[in-house]
């Protein structure tokens, strides 16, 4: 298993020498910030997963979509990804899909599904993977279980295109693990926070962790977990985090 780290690029160095296996980017931040898109030869490890996909000016849903604008961004979005050697993007972008008040859920419901058939090839021609992110119904009133996700994967039906489960709005969604397991081939990316809020993991959370990689490992899922939480010593919670992750996974 492949654990790694959401941070900001200009973090990156601290994360780099703690023995995490990849970085996780927040995409249209390091987009919109010349600056963060510092070459990466000199790291460690990698961006390999970017989170924060779509500015949230950029609209999938509502009145504003302008599909000519979105064609733009995720070709300049992917070719980046690639040009630093990112495999997963996650979409959840809460802000981008959400459904506005008195707005149509069928149209919001085609509008996702037609960028997401966007999305996909145009992420494939760049050998990249987009996971689409359930989130909770406080941060998005749109895709909020796993369950949900994987019926959209399903229905468009592209390989570049699967399903993200975070731990923490799974929790606060009070889903069953089950429909996790479920996804089956559909996972392809996962994130995972502490049991209360949404902090970095710590030991007093060993056996949260080991039950929901347990449930990762009956689905065959194999690829990345990326730590994503709220954080007061990046050096010293971070190390700590991953230790923890490697003794959950070793106990499920």
């Amino acid at each position: 298993m492949r654990f790694g780290f959401c941070v900001p690029a200009e973090q990156s160095a601290i994360i780099s020498g703690l023995g995490y296996d990849y970085l996780e980017w927040p995409l249209a931040v390091t987009l919109s910030n010349p600056a963060d898109e510092l070459a990466v030869s000199h790291l460690s490890i990698k961006p390999e997963a970017f989170n924060v996909f779509l500015p949230g000016d950029l609209k999938v849903v509502g009145e504003d979509v302008d599909q000519e604008a979105q064609i733009r961004y995720l070709q300049k979005a992917f070719a980046y990804v690639a040009s630093v050697g990112g495999k997963i993007v996650v979409f959840g972008s809460g802000r981008s899909r959400g459904v506005p008040e008195g707005f149509s859920r069928l149209e919001a419901a085609r509008q996702t599904l037609e960028f997401l058939r966007l999305c996909a090839p145009l992420a494939a021609a760049q050998g990249v993977t987009v996971a689409i992110e359930p989130l909770n119904r406080g941060e998005c009133n749109a895709i909020n279980s796993v369950a949900e996700a994987y019926g959209i994967a399903e229905e468009v039906a592209h390989p570049a295109l699967g399903v993200l489960s975070d731990l923490y709005h799974v929790t606060v969604e009070g889903q069953s693990f089950e429909e996790t397991r479920a996804a089956g081939t559909q996972l392809k990316h996962i994130h995972v926070a502490g049991a209360e809020g949404r902090r970095v993991p710590n030991a007093q959370d060993l056996e949260y962790l080991a039950r929901f990689f347990a449930v990762l490992k009956e689905s065959g899922y194999a690829g990345r977990i990326s730590v994503e939480g709220t954080i007061q010593d990046l050096p010293r919670e971070a190390e700590a985090a991953l230790d923890v992750l490697h003794r959950a996974w070793e106990m499920s």
